[in-house]
């Protein structure tokens, strides 16, 4: 017989990787246009600064033209981690939050604290994750429990028991 390759679980794992390598792409598309936009803040930053220090009108005109630039690279940034499909199916992939937000952004917020977690709040997390855990391992058992109930020894039909006592 030799070796032979089955198309299905072939497609699928071509199809589960080549998905993959296409969202690591769009993820590091993303990252490129966030450090496009890093860069654009820092620009931003230091034109607001010269804005309130000099009062030049054309300082002005800069800083506006910055704060276009990075109203531009963020709407590619969303561009960049939405994709769209078939029948007006529109998806965003969720990337994690690139640093915290600065001071001088519009409508930047400070950064939340998050307060200790007590023990009580633990225990609880962990008791959680113990439950998990076993239910995860008992649904894992269910097919193993069919395996075991089929006898791997024996015959699958009576006729091929027959044939078998026959030959030996």
């Amino acid at each position: 017989m030799g070796f032979q390759l089955q198309a299905a679980p072939l497609l699928s794992t071509a199809l589960v990787f080549l998905s993959w390598g296409w969202l690591q792409w769009k993820s590091s598309q993303y990252n490129a246009i966030g450090d496009e936009l890093d860069a654009e803040l820092e620009t931003l930053q230091k034109l607001t600064v010269e804005t309130l220090t000099s009062g030049d009108a054309a300082a002005v005109e800069r800083r506006e033209a910055a704060q276009r630039a990075v109203d531009a690279t963020r709407a590619r940034m969303e561009e960049a981690r939405t994709i769209r499909g078939p029948g007006g199916l529109v998806a965003r992939i969720r990337l994690p939050q690139r640093g915290a937000a600065k001071s001088f952004e519009k409508g930047a917020a400070p950064a939340k604290r998050r307060e200790p977690e007590s023990e009580d709040e633990v225990a609880s997390r962990l008791e959680t994750l113990k439950i998990f855990a076993l239910g995860g391992v008992a649904l894992l058992m269910v097919p193993v429990f069919f395996l075991s109930m089929a006898d791997p020894m024996a015959p699958p039909s009576p006729e091929l028991a027959a044939r078998l006592s026959e030959l030996s």
